[in-house]
């Protein structure tokens, strides 16, 4: 686990730092004292952010499934319009923004990318007819998202309809927030980056 790591890195490179303080016997204890001191409150305070971390990333999955749930009911709120248009992102976009606010992560830069794989009607054969991706931003987040090409086998058979169901990939990204610790994180090779989610869903059908 990263944040174990992390913390085996700091006590490593503690420990290497107050050895050298160890040649005489005189000041020992109040040295290794100061030493276990500085691990411990260094330690306690990464852990401080990384909780932080997990709190915004539990938002924004939470939004990110509520969205989701919009493109899965298009049979009822688009009726039964499947294919996704650049009005229906920036609606998703905006929507985002809403959920998300009076939340930690209200107010930083964010994008909604929605990835759409349609299908032939060729019997029961999986054939790709047609793929889209629409991506709404508001400043910079970098997006980190499975391939377009991984969700297809995602898709269901309707039995009802006799076809192959559209899929769906909403990815909601949200800039990273950097604290002290956190930058001390990427001095020693550890980094969060933005926090990207990805939901896959097929549209509802009656």
């Amino acid at each position: 686990m990263l944040v174990i790591q992390i913390i085996n890195k700091i006590a490593t490179l503690s420990i290497n730092l107050f050895s050298s303080f160890r040649k005489s016997e005189s000041g020992i204890v109040s040295v290794e004292a100061a030493g276990y001191f500085i691990v411990f409150f260094m330690l306690c305070a990464f852990l401080s952010d990384w909780s932080v971390v997990f709190l915004d990333k539990s938002r924004i999955e939470r939004v990110n499934n509520s969205i989701s749930t919009v493109l899965r009911e298009r049979n009822v709120l688009y009726s039964g319009q499947e294919e996704i248009s650049d009005d229906n992102a920036e609606e998703l976009f905006n929507l985002a923004e809403k959920l998300m606010k009076n939340s930690r992560v209200a107010g930083r830069d964010y994008s909604v990318t929605i990835d759409a794989v349609y299908f032939s009607d060729n019997n029961k054969v999986l054939q790709v007819a047609k793929t889209d991706t629409f991506t709404k931003s508001k400043g910079g987040c970098q997006v980190n998202k499975p391939a377009v090409g991984n969700i297809v086998q995602l898709s269901a058979w309707s039995a009802d309809e006799g076809r192959w169901l559209p899929v769906y990939q909403v990815t909601l990204c949200v800039k990273g927030k950097s604290s002290l610790f956190m930058q001390l994180g990427n001095l020693i090779g550890f980094t969060v980056g933005d926090l990207s989610v990805s939901n896959v869903v097929v549209p509802r059908v009656s």
